[in-house]
């Protein structure tokens, strides 16, 4: 039975250790599907058409509900934070 524990608890730190090493390899401009030189109005489009097409109170699916959270991570470029220069 310890054994079982052991491996278990061996089985859930490797996948948390991979869900976290992919959480932050997350490419914000594949996420939104623009070019890495987007114009800012781009961006913000590409984040508002998405963020309604993932919407959970639009779309019940739960990988939709992943897909939401994924466009809304803050290490994302959101257009809220972007400065017209």
């Amino acid at each position: 039975m310890m054994k079982i524990r052991s491996l278990l608890s061996f089985a859930i730190f490797s996948t948390l250790l991979v869900l976290y090493g992919e959480a932050k390899t997350i490419d914000p401009y594949k996420v939104l599907g623009v070019e890495k030189n987007a114009s800012q109005r781009e961006i913000q489009k590409a984040f508002h058409k998405l963020s309604l097409q993932y919407h959970p109170d639009k779309n019940k699916s739960k990988s939709a509900q992943e897909k939401f959270a994924e466009i809304n991570n803050g290490d994302l470029i959101h257009p809220s934070c972007l400065i017209s220069v």
